[in-house]
Formats: structure tokens, C-alpha cells, sequence
């Protein structure tokens, strides 16, 4: 076990990864993935790997809140 980016880097992937950090580094066309117990950094999801600034950016972009009430995001 690795620790990468302040995340506990598991030897394997579950099949279940919808309570993990999932990593893709896309590298030649192919994608490489690792898991890791989340943190308050990276909670749970999925990231892609940005080679251009060394970070970690979300698969998914977080929706634009029309409201958002104590973290609860209202989208209309």
C-alpha cells in the first residue's frame, strides 16, 4: 500500500467503487486506474489524473446550484 496525494492507495479495486477515489491516468491512449480510501481532499468519485497542471480533476463537473441549503445542492 501507497500513499499518493494524502490517499491510502489500495492493491486492488473493488468491483463496488461508488465509495472509493477512483484515479485514471491517461497515458498513450490507454487508462490506467488505481483506488484509494477517500478523504476530506478527495471524497469519494472519480478523477481523471491532468498531466498539464499535476492534479487531480472530478470525472463528473459538479451542477451549477440554483440553491444550495446547509451543502445540499438545489438544481432547477
Amino acid at each position: 500500500m501507497e500513499n499518493d496525494y494524502g490517499l491510502n492507495v489500495l492493491d486492488t479495486c473493488p468491483p463496488a467503487t461508488s465509495s472509493l477515489v477512483v484515479i485514471s491516468y491517461p497515458e498513450g491512449g490507454q487508462s490506467y486506474r488505481y483506488c484509494a480510501d477517500p478523504n476530506r481532499v478527495f471524497p469519494a468519485g472519480e478523477y481523471t489524473y491532468n498531466a498539464r497542471t499535476q492534479s487531480l480533476e472530478p470525472v463528473k463537473k459538479p451542477e451549477a446550484c440554483t440553491v444550495q441549503v446547509g451543502g445540499v445542492c438545489i438544481v432547477r
